[in-house]
């Protein structure tokens, strides 16, 4: 389960990165 959780930290980091390279 760890992997999972760590991969929804890095899918929800990448969304804010692409967020804050739009705007």
């Amino acid at each position: 389960w760890l992997i999972v959780v760590r991969w929804s930290l890095l899918r929800r980091l990448v969304c804010l990165a692409a967020r804050l390279a739009s705007a």
